[in-house]
């Protein structure tokens, strides 16, 4: 009967662990969201300029479409710098058809600039480098 005690001891402390290693990492994922570099996006003389900021997928790209709404397309060349983006998946890769569409009926351009290899390597695959101006 010892033994039964002595083992639901064990399993109740390794629980108790398991609980408190699954709140600090929750709190350091709160911490890292709150020092998280925002997107730029701004609309300057005729010029929509955008800078997102970590991986374009999903969720990070229906942010940054709001963001770009808010500030709007209409009557402006796009410019996107992508300096700080570390990957795009095809969430990211559908934002920039949709941007560029708006760009060019309107009459205007789109840019993207500072990609770096792995992001290159996307729109190679994907053919999308023969669809964007990327400098």
């Amino acid at each position: 009967m010892e033994n039964v005690f002595e083992n639901m001891k064990n399993v109740s402390e390794n629980a108790a662990e398991k609980v408190e290693n699954a709140v600090e990492n929750v709190e350091k994922a709160v911490e890292n969201a709150e020092n998280a570099v925002e997107n730029v996006v701004e609309r300057n003389e005729g010029v929509l300029f955008c800078a997102p900021v970590g991986r374009l997928d999903t969720v990070s790209s229906a942010a940054l479409k709001e963001q770009i709404d808010a500030v709007g397309t209409e009557d402006a060349d796009i410019e996107l710098d992508f300096a700080n983006v570390a990957y795009i998946s095809s969430a990211g890769l559908r934002l920039l058809v949709a941007l560029q569409k708006q760009a060019k009926a309107g009459g205007h351009t789109m840019v993207i600039k500072n990609t770096n290899a792995v992001v290159n390597e996307v729109f190679r695959v994907s053919g999308f480098n023969k669809t964007f101006t990327v400098l």
